[in-house]
């Protein structure tokens, strides 16, 4: 891959160029650990690096002369770049480099190139990458590089645990952190379970211990709450087996209204996880699973949870962690419209990841219809309408 030049956004002096490239006015020498010498400009360092300034005005040791050699721990082609950057600005780094030069530009402190280097990491983050480039994040404090990367890895976790070498060698507290983000983007809690399971087959012997921790982390009631909310609504209807998709239109709008409690509860039933009782009982039959003690008995109390929904009235839907959905990545709203001869004022939500259209217990201030919407910073804003007939 080509090296990408990246600039500061302060304005070098041409002339310091000039004098490097003509090895004019020269005060100090440069000696890295392959032997390369640079002849340098000690001001010019200085001015860029703390570290520098230290070393060649002898602050440390006032009593002695002020220094001009310098011999460095770091490889000439790094150094090079580092030099490039101090006299003109600019510095030429890839995915071969980029971490040497933010390791050594972060020990001598240009932090200006340790910057530059996390703007190119964020540029270049993807599957494969993207939990190398988080490590290097947090072990360099680069707090903009680190953000970027957990939201990219929310984002894209499906594709990670296709093409991540990196995923493999991350620790168990990692991992959990990961899992246990209401964030993450997938479309069914499988995906989970598959990611602890590969997580955990990679080294078994080793890992196991941490199998319970990390199976936690699949919400594994999120499905069969369906249709324990659907039996519930029955119930509160009086009317048996019948589904709420089957509530009679002219009674949807009182019928939201009256029960705004349970339409608050629906969301967490329509499919923000996809596991089954079924899938579950398979889950529970995974050897390193059926062998724990620990696991084996949670397992147990999920598939006894599981198989009592929908008959009791005291399952607390809300805060109870097994049906906590994740937030959707993705949503698009619906608000008013035309129906049924006039204008409306419900709101309508759909769920990218659950596939689901839902409504909302809020509602628009008035009917609306023939208008334009738009987002900007995390608000909806509403243009034009017709309110009446």
């Amino acid at each position: 891959m080509r090296a990408k030049p990246r600039v500061s956004t302060f304005e070098f002096p041409p002339i310091w160029k000039e004098f490097r490239t003509k090895s004019q006015l020269c005060d100090g020498l440069v000696i890295c650990n392959d032997g390369v010498e640079f002849k340098i400009h000690r001001a010019i360092l200085a001015a860029v690096s703390p570290y520098f300034k230290v070393l060649f005005t002898n602050s440390i040791n006032r009593d002695h002369s002020e220094a001009s050699v310098a011999r460095m721990d770091v490889p000439g082609d790094i150094f090079k770049t580092l030099l490039d950057f101090a006299y003109s600005g600019t510095c030429a780094m890839e995915m071969g480099n980029v971490k040497d030069l933010i390791k050594y530009a972060d020990q001598y402190q240009i932090l200006d190139v340790v910057q530059l280097c996390c703007s190119y990491l964020m540029e270049e983050l993807n599957p494969a990458n993207c939990l190398e480039i988080l490590k290097f994040a947090n072990q360099y404090f680069c707090t903009d590089l680190e953000n970027r990367g957990r939201l990219f890895i929310r984002h894209n976790f499906f594709k990670l645990l296709k093409e991540s070498y990196e995923f493999y060698h991350i620790s168990a507290h990692h991992l959990e952190e990961i899992l246990r983000d209401d964030e993450l983007n997938i479309k069914t809690e499988e995906t989970v379970f598959e990611a602890v399971k590969m997580w955990v087959n990679y080294a078994l012997p080793k890992r196991k211990v941490h199998l319970f921790d990390l199976l936690k982390c699949v919400s594994t009631a999120r499905k069969a709450l369906l249709s324990a909310a659907k039996a519930k609504l029955a119930k509160m209807r009086k009317v048996e087996h019948k589904n709420v998709n089957e509530t009679p239109n002219n009674e949807f709008s009182s019928f939201i209204q009256n029960n705004a409690r349970m339409i608050m509860e629906l969301p967490l039933a329509l499919g923000f996880g996809t596991l089954s009782f079924s899938a579950v009982q398979e889950i529970s039959k995974w050897h390193p699973i059926d062998e724990d003690p620990d696991c084996k008995e949670y397992m147990q109390d999920i598939l006894a949870v599981l198989g009592g929904l929908g008959q009791e009235d005291d399952v607390d839907y809300i805060n109870n962690y097994l049906f906590r959905p994740r937030i959707p990545y993705t949503v698009l709203f619906a608000v008013g419209g035309w129906s049924a001869g006039s204008p409306t004022n419900f709101l309508e939500t759909y769920d990218s990841r659950a596939d689901r259209w839902l409504f909302s217990v809020d509602t628009d201030s008035s009917p609306r219809a023939y208008h334009g919407l738009c987002t900007l910073n995390g608000l909806i804003y509403m243009i034009g309408s017709f309110c009446h007939i």
